[in-house]
């Protein structure tokens, strides 16, 4: 093939181009205000979106500001709680717990790794070193002083198979436990297969 050739093709398919820009219609004006209307109603969008997240934010800023006040009332007197409970329960092998977080509020992992559970004879281990039954004991102790320190009144318990791993003798103290726990008024219902 030959340039000469190529090149009244090329102009052909150019001028062609031109021909059909010049013959494509304007936009209506109904499709104008369409899209003016549709532009109107994104940026209300985003106005929107962008004020929820100045909501957001200040929640955000009130909640962290409210965790660390009940961080730093009550957090003494849950490891407390929890220490004397966990006591009772294991009588008195184990003596109390610490935490190593400076929060109540807590996931899975930092329970196994960021608490230790203090035996009597003073050595400390994590959670995540215990038993399954002694770590389900202080679990259950956890969860019985954070009921006690923030219900103001007394309230209704549920508990499924709480002592699927305990032994007879902690079973008994913790029923112990729950029993005191009526006595003060609260409503204990406990399902469990243990005789």
């Amino acid at each position: 093939m030959s340039s000469g050739k190529l090149e009244p093709d090329f102009k052909g398919k150019n001028s062609e181009k031109r021909r059909k820009k010049l013959t494509q219609k304007e936009p209506d004006k109904k499709e104008l205000d369409d899209l003016l209307s549709r532009k109107r109603e994104l940026e209300e969008k985003l106005r929107r979106m962008l004020n929820m997240e100045g909501v957001l934010r200040y929640g955000l800023c009130v909640l962290t500001e409210l965790r660390g006040e009940i961080n730093r009332r009550y957090l003494g007197e849950f490891e407390s709680s929890v220490s004397d409970l966990f006591s009772r329960i294991t009588h008195g092998n184990y003596t109390g717990v610490r935490f190593e977080t400076e929060s109540l509020f807590f996931d899975g992992d930092t329970f196994k790794t960021r608490w230790q559970a203090i035996r009597k004879d003073g050595r400390s281990f994590p959670i995540n070193e215990l038993s399954d039954g002694t770590s389900s004991q202080l679990l259950l102790s956890a969860r019985l002083a954070l009921i006690r320190l923030f219900f103001d009144r007394k309230a209704f318990l549920l508990l499924d198979e709480p002592f699927a791993y305990f032994d007879h003798d902690r079973t008994q103290k913790t029923m112990n436990i729950l029993h005191s726990l009526t006595k003060e008024g609260w409503q204990v219902i406990v399902m469990s297969a243990k005789g």
